[in-house]
């Protein structure tokens, strides 16, 4: 969100040129004229090369894309020089720079262009940054032209010279970034070399000796390795049932008649195939009737044998009583 400090600037500001020249025009070939809320601050960082040391930089033209436009930024020495597109913006949307965003949100950069760099390869080492107010009423004059003298830019914006370093921004082992300004102190590590090459510096691997590495070492026997192991990954199996793994390290386990063993998942599943029905449901229950029936058979024989047995004890004892009598 702009602060009021940063509203109260652009608001005193919006009527005037910067960053552009005083007292242009900033008008199209068209009669179409460039809002003055449209860029409100812009620092050109330029090579001294000597094609440079005089001639125009100015706005040449506003391209428009799909969804938005590019700004295009072109050098134009003396009469008889062609203007060549030194600086080209990234794509900038309408809706970029809204009211009610920070001054960050405000910010574009304008890369050399290919174009630039094949004539003046030193311009590798230039840099445009730009600061948008707004872009109400932008899509108005987007495909205007524009000549030098309607939209020079302002001298105080336009820096020649080669950019030093400014600052270093350094990326620890967190992921977490670190911005160093001023003095830059380098300092070598465990393990890196520092050589001082004339204006720089050479960054080499430094071999470390073994006795280095077991004193930096928080492992100095075998059991201390086996500890960590053990606490990332557990205990393992040493034996089962009383028996050690192979040579390898492994268990077999294989299933014998009657018996399926198939891994799932972290374990294994015993099966017993021999235990499952060997008939279908319906042939169960027909043998199932069956054996009643055949219950029920035997039952009724054994009361028919119980019968004959009764009937025979008792002519039995008449034929006694008989050969009593006659007797």
């Amino acid at each position: 969100m702009i602060t009021m400090t940063e509203l109260e600037w652009l608001n005193q500001n919006r009527h005037r040129n910067y960053p552009l020249a005083d007292g242009v025009s900033a008008t199209s070939a068209d009669d179409r004229t460039l809002p003055t809320s449209f860029l409100v601050d812009l620092s050109l960082d330029i090579p001294p090369l000597s094609v440079f040391e005089s001639g125009t930089f100015y706005i040449s033209e506003l391209t428009p894309l799909k969804e938005g436009f590019i700004v295009n930024i072109c050098h134009k020495g003396d009469k008889n020089s062609s203007a060549l597109t030194i600086f080209r913006s990234v794509p900038i949307r309408y809706d970029f720079a809204a009211p009610d965003t920070d001054i960050e949100s405000h910010r574009i950069v304008l890369p050399v262009t290919e174009e630039a760099l094949q004539e003046y390869p030193e311009l590798e080492q230039a840099n445009c940054r730009a600061i948008i107010g707004s872009c109400d009423g932008i899509s108005n004059i987007i495909g205007a032209t524009f000549s030098p003298e309607a939209t020079r830019l302002h001298s105080l914006v336009i820096h020649k010279g080669y950019a030093g370093l400014s600052r270093v921004i350094v990326v620890d082992s967190d992921g977490v970034e670190h911005t160093v300004t001023g003095d830059l102190i380098m300092t070598t590590g465990r393990g890196i070399q520092l050589t001082a090459t004339g204006n720089g510096v050479e960054i080499s691997e430094s071999p470390i000796s073994l006795e280095e590495q077991e004193a930096d070492s928080e492992y100095h026997t075998l059991d201390d390795v086996l500890s960590a192991i053990f606490e990332k990954l557990g205990i393992p199996i040493t034996s089962i049932n009383g028996l050690a793994p192979d040579t390898d390290g492994n268990f077999y386990i294989t299933g014998l008649d009657c018996t399926d063993i198939n891994a799932v998942g972290n374990g294994l599943t015993i099966s017993n195939p021999c235990a499952k029905p060997c008939c279908p449901p319906d042939t169960s229950t027909d043998v199932a009737t069956a054996l009643k029936a055949l219950e029920d058979a035997k039952n009724r024989l054994i009361n028919y044998h119980e019968a004959l047995l009764n009937n025979l004890q008792t002519m039995q004892s008449r034929l006694a009583s008989l050969i009593a009598a006659k007797g």
